[in-house]
């Protein structure tokens, strides 16, 4: 059977609360719900005293996108959106069709069945098109495989000989990026048509849900860039396994800093795994940048704690647990944790040149590895967007091919650090707090204690409910109780509220809750209950201050919460008023190719002023777009009243929550 009849044969396979007693709430934290299994639970807050979360048991499911060659920005606006048959560059396979087809990832060694990483849909392509075919071969010295590529671009079949090898030339030069799914999120401003250059190794490196992957072939001068980068690296391993007995790697600097605190260094951190994920990797078998934090928690150098994130607010499918405190400071609001893993030689090797993000009058233009970054890594001058004498002269006298637009992409940040490998470990991890203040005015930051609204004390309940209440554990006192029933004597005060929600610029004017207006009642709010009444069986908290709404949706959905549970059609409905700047604004997508000289003065002259500017910055390059934006918000689209813009009166996020959840 050939490839084309494979695909085929798959593709016919596919078709076929607001406590009783003196403490007024629950001692422990609970979990989100998960199946009984009847084995005990691996990973979670049932196996890790500092990890909040479920015992996930997760693989890669749904869609994933393929590009070859390129990717426009209209093809990544649809991935995000789902619109997956209007992608002009790429097609969309379904995870287990993957699965069906590369049936063990290529590092089963590490991995466990079901896993994909970039290398298995890499050799799922060569399985299944006759136009596309890969050898590859283990490199002991760099500690990765080597993929040779041989792709006819007009659809024609591989020919092979009679030993069932490919005829003609391999390109060994072909890598991967990830194209992430930024679900409804429409304000992230950087990035270009390359998505995120893979540094990992391919076979180590999962893919994410929802997410696209770019292949396609570099220069010469690239893929001797990343092999030397990976050779440091497999030296380190060795030298590990020289000295250890069992998994350990070592890695030379680390850099720590929690959120108000100092930056503090380690050097030469002794890591092993800790397991944190057996749902994907073999038991001991894995190390990532996780495990890093974990054994400096274990070794009295650190504190650190980690949160799951499902499916969240905006859509995008997480599955993973993130650190959310370090040394007993936990994450607030948008003043988050941020991770890296890196090696410092190659860390200023790329950027996303061409994205008008942060580009204008004044600004970098965004050096990259030989266009204003030398060879050793250290600033070489100004970037113009051509390729530096030093660097040509170097890859000329080894016979090398050199195109610095494979360099113009954007680092890959968005791993996360239980899937982060570091099983050969780069020679700098980072674990520092990061305010992501282009996304919201400070009119818009939301922390527990900011006293922007209560958080109430329910130590002090003065008639905390006990389980003999016929609504023990419902959060909505709202369902079964009005404020004139339960204080029929008209003692209810200042409680109740207008459950219309607050626009952040309004609360950030004081605003708690708007003026009832004929036709519309108070609402009760249940954390002005606890107050007096406790949480009702509520469970305590896992640690946050902030931004509660942005993990607890969908799969982490709080039940029974009112309006928590209800969404608003558009955000501009009860919510922000159009044109609010609350937050950093959705913009038209564009894709303005950098070849088309008058559309880049065009557009220069509109976003800049001046026509030449754009013009000047940068030269014209094929396959290279001004690129900016992922669109504008539907006008269907559904928000809940605790979001980026706005606040629901009658569950504050984060202060009701604080109330009724108190962190221990």
């Amino acid at each position: 059977m050939n490839k084309a009849a494979i695909a085929l044969a798959l593709s016919i396979t596919m078709l076929s609360g607001c406590g009783s007693d003196n403490d007024n709430r629950a001692d422990e934290p609970t979990s989100p719900d998960v199946p009984e299994t009847g084995q005990p639970p691996q990973t979670g807050s049932g196996a890790f005293e500092n990890v909040w979360g479920p015992d996930v048991k997760w693989q890669l499911e749904g869609p994933i996108t393929i590009y070859l060659d390129k990717m426009e920005r209209a093809d990544w606006v649809a991935q995000t959106e789902g619109r997956y048959s209007d992608i002009k560059h790429g097609f969309t396979v379904d995870a287990e069709e993957i699965r069906k087809v590369i049936s063990k990832p290529l590092r089963d060694d590490i991995f466990n069945d079901g896993q994909i990483t970039f290398a298995d849909v890499l050799l799922y392509l060569s399985k299944t098109r006759d136009d596309f075919h890969v050898e590859y071969e283990w490199g002991e010295d760099i500690g990765a495989y080597r993929y040779t590529v041989w792709r006819n671009e007009d659809g024609s079949a591989i020919e092979f000989d009679q030993d069932g090898k490919p005829l003609g030339q391999g390109d060994p030069n072909w890598y991967a990026s990830w194209i992430n799914d930024t679900g409804e999120f429409k304000r992230e401003f950087n990035y270009t048509n390359w998505g995120e250059l893979l540094s990992t190794r391919l076979e180590l490196t999962v893919l994410q849900n929802e997410s696209g992957v770019l292949l396609r072939s570099y220069s010469d001068a690239y893929t001797f860039r990343r092999e030397e980068m990976h050779r440091a690296q497999a030296e380190r391993r060795r030298a590990a396994d020289e000295k250890f007995t069992d998994n350990r790697v070592i890695v030379p600097s680390v850099m720590v800093q929690p959120i108000g605190g100092e930056r503090m260094f380690f050097k030469d951190v002794e890591v092993q795994p800790h397991n944190l994920r057996p749902d994907i990797y073999k038991k001991d078998a894995m190390i990532t940048l996780a495990d890093v934090y974990l054994s400096m928690q274990e070794q009295g150098l650190i504190d650190v704690g980690f949160s799951f994130w499902g499916t969240l607010s905006t859509g995008v499918d997480i599955q993973h647990f993130v650190v959310n405190s370090v040394n007993g400071v936990v994450n607030q609001g948008r003043l988050a944790y941020a991770i890296d893993a890196s090696e410092t030689k190659y860390k200023s090797d790329v950027m996303h040149k061409y994205g008008l993000g942060q580009m204008g009058p004044g600004s970098s233009n965004h050096a990259t590895f030989c266009d204003g970054i030398g060879l050793d890594g250290k600033p070489s001058g100004e970037a113009d967007g051509v390729i530096d004498a030093e660097c040509k002269n170097y890859f000329a006298e080894k016979g090398l091919t050199i195109d610095i637009s494979d360099w113009f992409g954007d680092r890959n940040k968005h791993i996360f650090s239980d899937v982060w490998p570091m099983y050969y470990p780069v020679d700098f991890a980072a674990l520092v707090n990061k305010k992501l203040s282009f996304f919201y005015t400070e009119e818009a930051g939301r922390v527990g204690g900011d006293d922007k609204y209560p958080i109430y004390n329910i130590e002090d309940a003065i008639a905390p409910l006990t389980d003999a209440h016929f609504g023990w554990g419902v959060a909505d006192c709202g369902t079964c109780h009005s404020l004139e029933g339960i204080h029929a004597d008209s003692d209810h005060g200042t409680l109740g509220v207008n459950p219309k929600p607050v626009d952040v610029i309004d609360l950030g004017k004081g605003i708690q809750s708007y003026d009832l207006t004929e036709g519309v009642e108070a609402a009760v709010a249940p954390y002005q209950c606890a107050q007096c009444h406790g949480s009702n069986g509520a469970p305590s908290g896992h640690g946050e201050v902030g931004t509660c709404f942005w993990c607890h949706d969908n799969d982490l959905e709080p039940k029974n919460h009112g309006t928590v549970n209800k969404r608003f059609t558009k955000m501009y409905e009860g919510a922000a008023a159009e044109g609010s700047t609350a937050i950093y604004p959705a913009e038209p997508v564009i894709d303005v190719p950098s070849e088309d000289r008058d559309a880049v003065a065009n557009l220069s002259a509109e976003r800049y002023g001046d026509a030449n500017y754009l013009l000047n910055a940068l030269p014209a390059k094929e396959n290279q777009s001004f690129v900016y934006m992922h669109g504008l918000y539907s006008d269907d689209m559904k928000v809940r009243g605790n979001s980026d813009w706005s606040t629901d009166p009658v569950y504050p996020d984060p202060y009701s929550c604080m109330t009724c959840h108190p962190n221990k």
